[in-house]
């Protein structure tokens, strides 16, 4: 196992045991007795966690709100949160949406970006999404 995988299992184990919580309360009988909409609420989800651990963390929340049909809203100003987030919903990012918010002096508009304009904005053109 090369160190960087040893790395970012052993956060990616740490990450697991801190949101172990939100994972059993998401996925708990409980909720799934009661016909609610759920969300769930991330800011700076990478904060504390290795870049390299991203894609693995990302997957594990994208897993977990897809089964239990629960919304996922993450805020980010990091560029590889971005990357790994369109990483770990793979070829389907129909799911998938960005909204830019301007600072709150400007006289710009909020914009909203689908799955598909993200992925070839980052791929494609390497655009800087934050």
């Amino acid at each position: 196992m090369r160190a960087a995988d040893a790395a970012g299992t052993a956060i990616s184990a740490q990450f697991s045991e801190k949101y172990s919580k939100v994972h059993s309360l998401i996925l708990s009988n409980k909720w799934s007795k009661i016909r609610l909409h759920l969300i769930l609420l991330l800011d700076e989800v990478e904060t504390a966690l290795h870049p390299e651990a991203l894609s693995g963390v990302f997957r594990f929340l994208v897993e977990m709100c897809r089964a239990a049909r629960v919304q996922l809203f993450v805020s980010t100003h990091s560029l590889e949160a971005v990357d790994a987030m369109l990483a770990s919903v793979g070829d389907d990012v129909s799911d998938l949406v960005a909204y830019h918010l301007p600072p709150r002096d400007s006289h710009q508009t909020v914009y909203r970006l689908g799955g598909q304009s993200i992925r070839s904005m980052r791929s494609e053109g390497g655009v800087d999404l934050r």
